[in-house]
């Protein structure tokens, strides 16, 4: 039962995220294109979205990389940027924004209560995520992602990058 609901999820994230958002979270509410763009990188290997400025790009490559990271334990997954310390500021950004509508998410990265080891590894170039089922989330610049192994990756501003 529990492999059929992990299916069901994987190819409807959007509906997961309505199950578990905040009750009195209800003037926030995903838009059509963004349950779209969240269906398509749970469900296919490679997708492309481009889209106009203000239609929360960023916002939803962070959300689908964090659910990837939930829902596939092991997942090595990195998001990579062009410039070296926007991409760590968004990074913050765009995971506070996460917790503050899926507080349950953020229950799934790893504290020291834990294991000891830190779940959230910030620096100057990079910003890393430790999930309890082993997943890592990686984000980095594209200077710095020499040598990084990942089974999965965003590209943000893919046109940017060389």
């Amino acid at each position: 039962v529990a492999t059929a609901w992990l299916n069901h999820w994987m190819l409807y994230p959007d509906l997961f995220l309505d199950t578990i958002q905040k009750i009195d979270d209800k003037y926030f509410q995903l838009y059509f294109y963004q349950r779209i763009a969240l269906r398509a990188s749970m469900r296919y290997r490679y997708h492309y979205l481009t889209a106009t400025r203000a239609t929360s790009k960023s916002f939803i490559a962070f959300l689908s990389a964090v659910l990837r990271s939930v829902f596939l334990p092991g997942a090595e997954t990195i998001i990579v940027a062009d410039v070296k310390g926007t991409v760590i500021q968004i990074a913050k950004k765009k995971l506070s924004e996460i917790w503050e509508h899926w507080p349950l998410l953020e229950k799934e990265v790893k504290t020291r209560a834990d294991d000891g080891e830190q779940g959230i590894k910030k620096g100057g170039d990079y910003f890393e995520m430790l999930f309890k089922n082993g997943s890592k989330l990686f984000v980095i610049s594209k200077d710095s992602a020499r040598g990084i192994r990942a089974n999965g990756a965003i590209i943000e501003e893919c046109a940017t990058i060389g």
